[in-house]
């Protein structure tokens, strides 16, 4: 696993089946809004694109899907013209991309006024939680459907938006998933938040029964007009290593913070810190435009967010890393933060 929590956990499956089970289920998900075995897509998430021997390569053609692979640890101002045209070339129907990754090429193009890639018929998002914000600049940006699905290394439990909601329908064929909140007793009513708790039907070489994923849903009793009558989370806020603790021990969550704003238009990379209850680090990088007023704004608008209890810290930096896997973290959390807190 990516090892959310910092201790990442090692786990059997499989290989003659794993892959194929796993790619069923997505591509049934993504049919949902109109995808098809072999589609085009540009594909923006953790993949090393080899070097050649002339400089750096960015993308690759993977022939068999039918995918435009695009390296997402070389998305820079100098380089995001070129994404940018790549995609126009290549004239794809879907872009599968990590969220983090694609808020970088669309804040660029809002930023630059660039027109909305002219056939593309929606943005397939996972692997990393999808908040407000971005999906908004997704749909300000790019003006097509924007399709988002939970999952995780450990095939416990699959879930993902359907054809009429943007809420997550979880898979009864694909795991038994439960929601429990911080008295250990399923969530009943509609919005209360709890952990979710699942186990995996398909990998027999190591069974995962009630694996606590330490990701925090809210529950929704909706009964869906798309006719699926499967358990359904109205929103996933994200980990528990992705909470904020404030002096006063309130959590807030990284969903809670909305970073839709025009107050971080010359910011090219942000993220937050925390290792002491009630105080965070903001750390940013700035574009050029970047300037000392841009910088109070900033303040004055975090500040309404993470209120009194909260003592907070601007730090600019030159860069932001990413995960081994390619994922940006929009919180390293140091504390031991517990739901039942």
């Amino acid at each position: 696993t990516g090892g959310s929590t910092g201790i990442p956990m090692g786990f059997y499956y499989d290989i003659r089946i794993h892959s194929a089970i796993e790619w069923a289920f997505i591509t049934d998900q993504w049919g949902r809004i109109g995808y098809n075995y072999r589609d085009k897509c540009a594909v923006l998430r953790g993949a090393v694109v080899k070097d050649i021997k002339d400089g750096i390569k960015y993308w690759d053609l993977d022939s068999a899907n039918n995918w435009l692979i695009m390296s997402s640890y070389h998305l820079t101002d100098d380089n995001i013209p070129l994404y940018i045209e790549k995609i126009r070339e290549y004239n794809p129907r879907f872009i599968q991309a990590y969220p983090s990754a694609l808020c970088l090429i669309a804040a660029y193009m809002k930023n630059n006024s660039e027109e909305p890639f002219r056939n593309l018929k929606g943005i397939l998002c996972g692997s990393e939680n999808l908040y407000d914000w971005q999906r908004n600049l997704f749909l300000e940006i790019f003006k097509t459907r924007i399709y988002s699905w939970y999952g995780h290394s450990e095939q416990a439990c699959l879930a993902g938006e359907c054809e009429y909601s943007s809420y997550y329908h979880a898979y009864p064929q694909y795991g038994f998933c439960e929601l429990l909140n911080e008295r250990n007793q399923w969530c009943e009513n509609e919005g209360e938040k709890g952990e979710i708790v699942a186990t995996g039907f398909w990998n027999y070489v190591f069974p995962l029964i009630r694996y606590k994923t330490q990701d925090i849903a809210a529950h929704s009793s909706l009964k869906c007009k798309c006719g699926r009558h499967w358990k359904i989370f109205k929103n996933v806020d994200g980990r528990l290593q992705e909470l904020i603790v404030t002096k006063d021990n309130r959590l807030i969550s990284m969903t809670a913070i909305n970073m839709h704003s025009d107050v971080f238009d010359n910011v090219y990379q942000f993220q937050f810190y925390q290792r002491e209850k009630g105080k965070v680090t903001f750390n940013l990088v700035p574009r050029n435009t970047y300037s000392d007023k841009d910088r109070i704004n900033i303040i004055n608008e975090l500040s309404i967010k993470l209120g009194n209890d909260v003592e907070l810290s601007m730090n600019t930096v030159k860069h932001i890393p990413r995960t081994k896997s390619g994922k940006h973290r929009f919180l390293i959390q140091e504390l031991p933060v517990n739901y039942s807190d």
